[in-house]
Protein backbone atom coordinates (compact mmCIF):
# COMPACT_ATOMS: atom_id res chain seq x y z
CA UNK A 1 0.00 0.00 0.00
CA UNK A 2 1.17 3.26 -0.72
CA UNK A 3 1.44 6.66 1.64
CA UNK A 4 -0.81 9.05 1.33
CA UNK A 5 0.51 11.95 -0.42
CA UNK A 6 1.66 14.82 1.50
CA UNK A 7 -0.30 18.40 1.01
CA UNK A 8 3.17 20.58 0.88
CA UNK A 9 5.36 19.82 -2.35
CA UNK A 10 8.98 19.38 -2.21
CA UNK A 11 11.13 20.75 0.24
CA UNK A 12 13.93 22.84 -0.29
CA UNK A 13 17.26 22.22 1.89
CA UNK A 14 19.75 23.90 0.83
CA UNK A 15 19.84 27.22 -2.06
CA UNK A 16 23.04 28.73 -3.80
CA UNK A 17 22.57 31.71 -5.03
CA UNK A 18 23.83 35.42 -4.90
CA UNK A 19 21.57 37.43 -2.92
CA UNK A 20 21.76 40.27 -5.11
CA UNK A 21 23.45 40.33 -8.66
CA UNK A 22 24.46 43.95 -10.26
CA UNK A 23 24.14 43.68 -14.08
CA UNK A 24 25.98 45.77 -16.20
CA UNK A 25 24.14 47.60 -19.03
CA UNK A 26 21.16 45.46 -17.90
CA UNK A 27 22.61 41.92 -18.62
CA UNK A 28 23.30 39.42 -15.89
CA UNK A 29 24.57 36.15 -15.60
CA UNK A 30 24.13 33.63 -12.43
CA UNK A 31 24.40 30.37 -11.45
CA UNK A 32 21.59 28.79 -9.26
CA UNK A 33 21.74 25.65 -7.39
CA UNK A 34 18.99 24.44 -5.40
CA UNK A 35 19.17 20.83 -3.26
CA UNK A 36 15.70 19.08 -3.17
CA UNK A 37 14.38 15.97 -0.76
CA UNK A 38 11.68 14.78 -3.76
CA UNK A 39 12.21 14.41 -7.32
CA UNK A 40 11.05 17.91 -8.36
CA UNK A 41 10.85 20.89 -11.12
CA UNK A 42 12.31 23.72 -10.08
CA UNK A 43 11.32 26.91 -10.55
CA UNK A 44 13.85 30.46 -10.21
CA UNK A 45 12.17 33.85 -10.64
CA UNK A 46 14.68 37.03 -11.27
CA UNK A 47 12.79 39.72 -9.06
CA UNK A 48 14.34 43.55 -9.70
CA UNK A 49 15.29 44.90 -6.67
CA UNK A 50 14.95 48.90 -7.70
CA UNK A 51 11.51 48.40 -9.68
CA UNK A 52 10.36 45.35 -7.96
CA UNK A 53 9.01 44.00 -11.39
CA UNK A 54 9.87 40.15 -12.43
CA UNK A 55 12.82 40.00 -14.55
CA UNK A 56 12.73 36.37 -15.79
CA UNK A 57 11.11 32.62 -14.62
CA UNK A 58 13.38 29.88 -15.05
CA UNK A 59 12.49 26.68 -14.81
CA UNK A 60 13.68 23.00 -15.41
CA UNK A 61 12.52 21.14 -18.71
CA UNK A 62 11.64 18.66 -16.73
CA UNK A 63 11.58 16.82 -13.12
CA UNK A 64 14.98 16.29 -11.39
CA UNK A 65 15.80 13.75 -9.17
CA UNK A 66 16.60 14.17 -5.08
CA UNK A 67 19.99 16.03 -4.95
CA UNK A 68 21.01 19.34 -6.47
CA UNK A 69 19.90 21.00 -9.60
CA UNK A 70 22.34 23.99 -11.26
CA UNK A 71 20.53 26.35 -13.44
CA UNK A 72 22.95 28.78 -15.25
CA UNK A 73 20.43 32.04 -16.08
CA UNK A 74 21.22 34.48 -18.85
CA UNK A 75 18.55 37.54 -17.95
CA UNK A 76 18.51 41.49 -19.05
CA UNK A 77 16.51 44.33 -17.49
CA UNK A 78 14.86 45.90 -20.99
Amino acid sequence: MRPAPTAAGPRISNVIAPASVTARQGHARLLVGVRTSTAARVTVRLISVRSGRLVKTVRTPAQHAVGRVWLAIDANTD
